[in-house]
């Protein structure tokens, strides 16, 4: 069993269950990639890692890979009121440390979820002949600053329509006549390359692609066209439909998505992390000016995001929780198989099981303090899964916990945007909030009251901000559809939509 110090014998389960795997590969000729699921070995009926030291004192062994290396101390005190030593711990509060020594005493007949059990590993195995799956990964990065412009070019020749002459108009276009595709293709690459307007013009020039799609000035557009194009309010409606395009791989392997959402800096001096987790800034940085906030689902076994909402991290409308029907919805449209979702504790409330439901979606958010989600006045669905998060956490835990793979998706766009600031434009109108909602639940506005509420928020974005917006995304769907091309040993292709060819047949608990 995995215990505090027991550690090998974990790595030895890990080789036996691969050779294992390996062999019954080989013997049964399987040529689809697997991925195998180590089970957790748990530890609640030995309560390894508690040890009594007085009558009424037990030390708690901390959890493998967290930061404290002592042991956590619980006490029993007169009345029966229990005591713990960890940092945060709350007076009457029943913590997970209270509970499983509780538990092992007989008073409390909920079995605790322990963290110190293992999360189960995972690993892609392949056929006898192929590539590992590193080496998959290894190839699929060399390939990405080749395929991934490939894989824009294809979006923009064939989801992009160019408007009639008549239609256009050179005072808000830029340079007359250079058609929609080439724009939004010119926004895509300076999200993929990350560079700035002068490194775009080199760039765009030595990549030849921008000639393909029909631009046939003998020179590349410059910084004030590029900056014209960028704000121009038409390529909005085709960024959000090439994002929906790119999101129909889906619907192969995902049953589950995880939610989350993540900040963009407005200015050179601002960064959305010392914000969250920072010291307090200094006064010229100018705290109160907002950031750009992304809200997004992405698919359990792709990677790719399946839905998302744009607005601003401040003013109405831009609360996460509210933005988690319209997420769902998104994501149905896009893939109908899916019927689990998990998100963090700020995604929870009546509205929101009650909208999952509707969708037949089982919303996976922990229960906060103080809630009572059995209750008769929570929807059947949010009573169910809270009788099983209480009855039976380690079950619940083991949906719950892929929750933490949304936190890859902004981590993978900070960390190939660096340096990406999302700037407002001085032509961007001031939208205009519906009166009458200061104060008031959103929950308890009327439905055109709440959209219109929608509508004003993503206005306030700026339309420059939001074009960009979507382009991150874009992009990011598609880096993750050049590693399944990679992974799966599949091929992208553009018919009427993004597809994997030839067609991918596996379950989804055998890639997950």
């Amino acid at each position: 069993m995995f215990g505090p110090n027991n550690d090998a014998f974990a790595r030895q389960h890990r080789q036996d269950v691969i050779e294992m795997a390996k062999k019954k590969l080989v013997r049964e000729s399987v040529s689809q990639p697997v991925r195998l699921e180590f089970n957790r070995l748990p530890n609640d009926d030995t309560y390894e890692g508690i040890t009594l030291r007085t009558k009424n004192i037990w030390f708690v062994a901390p959890e493998p890979g967290g930061k404290r290396t002592n042991p956590v101390k619980v006490e029993r005190i007169k009345d029966g009121r229990w005591t713990c030593s960890h940092k945060g711990w709350k007076p009457n509060a029943d913590c997970k440390h209270i509970s499983r020594v509780r538990h092992m005493l007989g008073e409390d007949g909920v079995v605790p979820y322990d963290g110190r059990r293992r999360r189960p590993l995972t690993k892609w195995l392949f056929g006898e002949h192929s590539q590992a799956e590193d080496t998959r990964r290894n190839r699929a990065r060399e390939a990405e600053p080749i395929k991934v412009p490939q894989l824009a070019v294809e979006l923009c020749k064939r989801f992009v329509t160019q408007p009639e002459r008549s239609e256009t108009n050179s005072a808000d276009g830029g340079a007359t006549g250079v058609p929609l595709a080439v724009r939004v293709f010119a926004l895509l690459m300076k999200v993929f390359w990350n560079v700035t307007y002068a490194q775009l013009r080199h760039q765009i020039g030595l990549e030849g692609a921008i000639w393909d799609l029909g631009f046939m000035k003998l020179k590349t557009p410059s910084k004030n066209s590029m900056m014209s194009w960028f704000g121009d309010p038409r390529l909005l409606d085709i960024l959000k439909q090439l994002f929906i395009v790119s999101t129909k791989p889906t619907g192969r392997v995902d049953t589950m998505v995880l939610g989350d959402s993540h900040d963009i800096p407005t200015r050179q001096v601002d960064n959305s992390r010392d914000r969250k987790f920072g010291p307090k800034p200094a006064t010229y940085r100018n705290k109160d000016r907002p950031l750009v906030r992304q809200h997004f689902a992405v698919g359990k076994v792709s990677g790719i995001i399946t839905a998302a909402d744009i607005t601003l991290t401040t003013g109405a409308g831009s609360n996460d929780s509210v933005h988690l029907p319209s997420l769902l919805e998104q994501t149905k449209a896009s893939n109908p198989g899916v019927t689990v979702a998990t998100f963090d504790k700020a995604y929870g409330g009546r509205p929101n099981f009650g909208a999952a439901e509707g969708l037949g979606v089982d919303l996976y958010v922990r229960e906060k303090s103080g809630e009572d989600r059995v209750a008769e006045d929570w929807p059947t669905s949010a009573q169910m899964l809270t009788n099983i998060e209480r009855t039976y956490p380690a079950a619940y835990a083991d949906v719950y916990r892929f929750r933490s793979k949304a936190e890859l998706t902004p981590a993978r766009i900070k960390a190939r945007n660096p340096y990406m600031r999302l700037r407002r434009r001085m032509k961007d109108p001031t939208p205009t909030i519906p009166p009458g909602i200061e104060g008031k639940p959103f929950a308890e506005l009327t439905e055109d009251v709440r959209q219109a509420v929608f509508e004003a928020a993503t206005e306030s974005v700026g339309i420059a901000r939001l074009n960009e917006a979507w382009a991150i995304l874009i992009i990011a769907n598609l880096r993750t559809l050049n590693l399944l091309e990679h992974l799966l040993g599949q091929h992208v292709t553009f018919e009427t939509d993004v597809t994997l060819n030839p067609p991918l047949e596996m379950r989804e608990e055998d890639v997950a």
